[in-house]
Order: structure tokens, then C-alpha cells, then sequence
């Protein structure tokens, strides 16, 4: 499966946002600011994936490496290991969200 666009992951990041840190997520949206940090926050997900894809780690490449000396089908298996991998962890850091505190309202007496 590839990464998801840039639509599917600002939508992503908005329901994440609603469903775990909704503080933060109904400041944003009475601030307007809800779809620029979505779509920030995609941008940077799509370019750390982009970045940790070009990158081959000692690890990957004995993986690489021995999945060839197995094969073609060995070799696809273990390039979509290691994508699906970065996917995940890339995913996870972009779908996380501090915990906030709701904004308590305090009355002038």
C-alpha cells in the first residue's frame, strides 16, 4: 500500500486531532488555523517519509543484502518491509498529538 496523498493525510491528521486531542483541535478550528496545521502536518509527513525512504541504514542493507542472495521474491518482501516500517512510524509520529488541557473559562467577579 503507498503512502497515502496529501488530502488523505490532512483528513487523517483532522480526525486524529478531533478524536485525541479535541482542546487543540476546536482552538484551531475557532481560529481558523485547522486546515493550514493539517496541511503543514501532511507536508511534513510526506517529506520525513521521502527522507527516511532515500535513506539505507546498515541494518536495511544486511536485510537487503541477505533477501537477494534468496531471491527477487525475497528481495521485494524485505524493500516492503522496510517501507511499510518507516510508514508506520512516520504515520504514528504525524498522528500524535500533545494532550491538552480544555481552556477553563473563569468568571470576573
Amino acid at each position: 500500500m503507498p503512502f497515502p496523498t496529501q488530502k488523505k493525510l490532512q483528513e487523517m491528521i483532522v480526525e486524529a486531532l478531533k478524536e485525541n486531542a479535541p482542546a487543540m483541535y476546536q482552538r484551531l478550528q475557532k481560529e481558523h488555523k485547522l486546515a493550514s496545521f493539517a496541511l503543514m502536518r501532511a507536508l511534513s509527513a510526506s517529506r520525513q517519509f521521502s527522507e527516511q525512504m532515500s535513506l539505507v541504514s546498515p541494518e536495511d542493507t544486511k536485510l537487503i543484502v541477505s533477501a537477494q542472495n534468496e531471491g527477487y521474491l525475497q528481495t521485494v518482501q524485505a524493500w516492503t518491509m522496510r517501507q511499510k516500517r518507516i510508514e508506520e512510524a512516520v504515520l504514528a509520529q504525524a498522528l500524535e498529538f500533545p494532550t491538552e488541557q480544555p481552556e477553563e473559562t473563569t468568571s470576573l467577579q
